[in-house]
């Protein structure tokens, strides 16, 4: 999991595990927002999307996130 996180670019992004990625809460009342995966090839697969390249603005959380900014 270390190697995966190490690659993310989402300035959103907190921690990861097994099958769940944790990220910035969506308002300032909610500390984290979980986003849990049906398994850990679905969640590789969304970091490789959104999180681990430029394209984290397309991310639905991230721009959930971005405004409350």
């Amino acid at each position: 999991m270390q190697r995966i996180a190490s690659k993310i670019k989402c300035p959103y992004f907190r921690n990861i595990s097994r099958q769940r990625i944790i990220c910035e809460g969506i308002t300032d009342r909610v500390e984290f927002t979980p986003m849990p995966f049906k398994n850990r090839e679905e969640m590789v697969q969304y970091i490789g999307d959104f999180c681990a390249c430029e394209c984290w603005r397309g991310c639905p959380l991230a721009e959930m996130i971005e405004k409350k900014y």
